[in-house]
C-alpha cells in the first residue's frame, strides 16, 4: 500500500498512515479536510531473475516415491521458479516398475515424471530400470533381452520417463536436459509438448 503524509487543517497534527482506508476513517470521524502529500518512497529492489533462483535436489532413494525419490525431486523442481537441477547419487539403481504414472495426451501415453518447469538431470551413472513383457503367438513369455517378432501381446510395460510441458499451450519456457542417466526397458524417453525442448 502507498504511504502518504496527512496534515489535518486546524489541528496541526501530522500522521503517517496507509491510504486509502485510514484516511477515509480519519476524515469521517473528525469532519476535517485533509491534504495528502506523497511520503518518501523506498526504491523497489530489482526483480530477481528466474534463472538465479534455481535449486539442486538430490535423488538418494532407490524407490520412486517418498523422501529422496525421483518423483519428490520432480515435484519440488516444478514448484520452484527457474531452472533447477536434479542430481542422482552416483550409481543409484531405481526400480521404475513401482513408479506412479502420469497420463499424457489423447493417445494416453504414460510417463513417470511431468516437467512444468525447466530442469537439468545429472544422472551420475544412475539407472532407471523398468520392465516390458511380451507373449508371442506360441504363448512364450519374453522380455526385451530378446526382441519379440510380431504378432505379440504386451503383458506389462513400464511407462516412459518424462513428459515435458503441458498439452494445448505454449511451453517455450520449459527445457529439460538429461545427462548420464541410464534407462532400461522404459516405454519411451520423453514426450515433448508444443514449443518445449
Amino acid at each position: 500500500m502507498k504511504l502518504c503524509e496527512i496534515k489535518l487543517e486546524g489541528a496541526g497534527l501530522r500522521l503517517l498512515v496507509s491510504l486509502p482506508v485510514v484516511m477515509v476513517l480519519l476524515l469521517l470521524s473528525t469532519g476535517a479536510t485533509a491534504r495528502a502529500a506523497p511520503a518518501q518512497q523506498q526504491t523497489p529492489a530489482a526483480p530477481v531473475s528466474a534463472a538465479a533462483v534455481g535449486t539442486t535436489y538430490t535423488v538418494t532413494s532407490p524407490s520412486c516415491t517418498g523422501p529422496g525419490s525421483i518423483t519428490e525431486a520432480m515435484a519440488l523442481a516444478n514448484a520452484n521458479p527457474g531452472t533447477d537441477t536434479i542430481t542422482f547419487t552416483k550409481d543409484l539403481k531405481i526400480a521404475a516398475v513401482s513408479c506412479p504414472q502420469q497420463l499424457s495426451g489423447p493417445i494416453e501415453e504414460m510417463f513417470i515424471l511431468q516437467a512444468t518447469e525447466s530442469v537439468n538431470f545429472e544422472g551420475n551413472g544412475a539407472k532407471l530400470v523398468g520392465r516390458i513383457g511380451w507373449v508371442n503367438t506360441a504363448g512364450d513369455n519374453t522380455t526385451l533381452d530378446r526382441c519379440p517378432m510380431p504378432p505379440t501381446l504386451i503383458t506389462f510395460e513400464t511407462p516412459g520417463f518424462i513428459r515435458v510441458g503441458l498439452g494445448n499451450q505454449s511451453n517455450s519456457a520449459i527445457s529439460v536436459t538429461v545427462r548420464d542417466l541410464d534407462m532400461y526397458e522404459l516405454n519411451s524417453v520423453a514426450r515433448i509438448e508444443k514449443n518445449a525442448s
